[in-house]
């Protein structure tokens, strides 16, 4: 018998012998794409606030894949968004906050879900956050606190966890133990001065908001007689900056643009420096270079576009104008960036804060419905009254 014809012979049981393997390859395959579709069209689905479809969705790859966190997780933030009762943060301070009944019955569902989820991934801290806020919008205090402080435990380096947890302490009245942890915050990320919720803050309780930047800087200089890092530098130019200090500021920015240039808030709040010193040249100098090394920051391309829009060159403050509006509408929360590297997720729920507004309230802003009305304005002008209609209602949703 010739070779070829023995190795016809054996073809046969080869592919017996490799069906198995084959089939089963093929089955894990489909096992993990099919829920992962599931779980595709529920973020594509809340996003457009197609709850029912949505709600399908995910209890499809639930069905599929039941010991996945993430698709519980996402069931919980499904609950909270078909949450009826408004509800803006700044409601933490002067008013009672009732929802309706069957918000009520959407929070509970809400909490079991996360519950269920800590089950699959008890290290998770933004599963524990956002039961926290739950329990609080169920006007349970003791809950609420303690899943905000297990959070903390298993990450204290995220400011958002140390404000969320000293808003509800200084709404039940542990103003002490607030303060802490908005010391605390504004030490890891000094750029939450210029946030929202820091101008609350100093509109509620002005010396109090004024003491903790003092206590901050005090602690940094502190810290910088032992370690000359840069990214203590760069903290402490921050907040002399907020302070007004141009001088100690400017020293500190500069030595830790020097030391690590490729850090952007730096150059960032040298550029700032320069623009109240009237240095326009090394002001756009800065602001480029933030810009280039953070395409997520929305401060470089909003100060860029108002550079261009005082000299009057239309076109270049619209892009940047647009730039820095886009960036701060498709910012994504710490915990997302981390879900997509856990789970190697093709598309995650940008937002998965509860509630969705601490996200923005968190971060340092700027006039965002002034810019939002030049970009209106422009494109209305220009016969674009799709873009004009669409930058319209993000400067309604974002109006203090």
């Amino acid at each position: 018998m010739s070779r070829k014809a023995n190795a016809r012979g054996w073809l046969p049981i080869l592919l017996l012998l490799a069906s198995p393997a084959l089939l089963w390859g093929l089955y894990k395959s489909v096992s993990i794409q099919m829920p992962a579709d599931s779980y595709q069209g529920f973020v594509d689905n809340l996003a457009r606030k197609d709850y029912g479809t949505a709600e399908a969705d995910i209890n499809k790859a639930i069905r599929l894949s039941p010991d996945n966190a993430l698709f519980h997780a996402s069931n919980g933030l499904l609950y909270f968004r078909l949450v009826q009762t408004p509800f803006r943060l700044k409601q933490l301070f002067g008013e009672e906050i009732n929802l309706y009944p069957e918000d009520l019955n959407h929070i509970e569902s809400a909490i079991q879900s996360y519950k269920k989820a800590i089950l699959i991934s008890p290290n998770d801290e933004g599963y524990y956050h956002n039961i926290g806020w739950l329990y609080f919008f169920s006007k349970d205090q003791q809950h609420s606190i303690e899943y905000l402080r297990n959070a903390i435990a298993l990450d204290s380096t995220q400011p958002m966890l140390h404000v969320s947890l000293g808003l509800i302490q200084e709404r039940y009245g542990e103003k002490e133990s607030a303060y802490q942890e908005y010391a605390y915050a504004v030490r890891l990320s000094p750029g939450i001065v210029e946030s929202p919720f820091f101008s609350d803050l100093k509109i509620r309780m002005p010396d109090q908001a004024d003491r903790i930047v003092s206590s901050v800087i005090l602690d940094l200089e502190n810290k910088l007689k032992q370690d000359r890092s840069p990214l203590l530098k760069a903290k402490l130019g921050k907040l002399y900056l907020y302070k007004k200090s141009l001088e100690p500021a400017e020293k500190f920015l500069r030595e830790s643009a020097e030391e690590m240039p490729g850090l952007s808030r730096p150059w960032l709040n040298l550029g700032q420096i320069f623009e109240m010193q009237y240095n326009e040249d090394e002001m756009k100098r800065c602001y480029e270079i933030a810009d280039y090394l953070d395409s997520s920051d929305s401060l470089p391309a909003i100060r860029l576009g108002d550079f261009y829009d005082r000299h009057n060159q239309i076109p270049q403050a619209v892009f940047y104008y647009r730039k820095g509006v886009d960036r701060w509408v498709e910012q994504s929360s710490p915990h997302t960036r981390q879900t997509l590297r856990l789970y190697k997720a093709k598309v995650v729920v940008s937002n998965d804060i509860i509630p969705e507004e601490l996200l923005y309230y968190c971060n340092p802003t700027f006039d965002i419905a002034g810019a939002c009305l030049k970009l209106s304005v422009f494109y209305r002008h220009n016969g674009n009254e799709k873009l004009a209609e669409h930058y319209d209602g993000i400067g309604k949703k974002f109006s203090p």
